[in-house]
């Protein structure tokens, strides 16, 4: 889980992991990597599943 697109997103999709990318701001996306979600707020993080 990050907020910045190229370290925390890409990093992690790098890596293989999957990814939650907290986006406040409703940023677009710096390149065509897809996050496994995307969250603009604590509630929204909330009801994502844990798996």
């Amino acid at each position: 889980m990050g907020d910045t697109w190229a370290n925390d997103v890409v990093g992690a999709l790098a890596a293989g992991w999957k990814v939650c990318w907290y986006n406040p701001r409703g940023r677009q996306p710096a390149t065509d990597h897809k996050p496994s979600y995307i969250f603009t707020n604590y509630k929204e993080f909330g009801e994502l599943p844990l798996v």
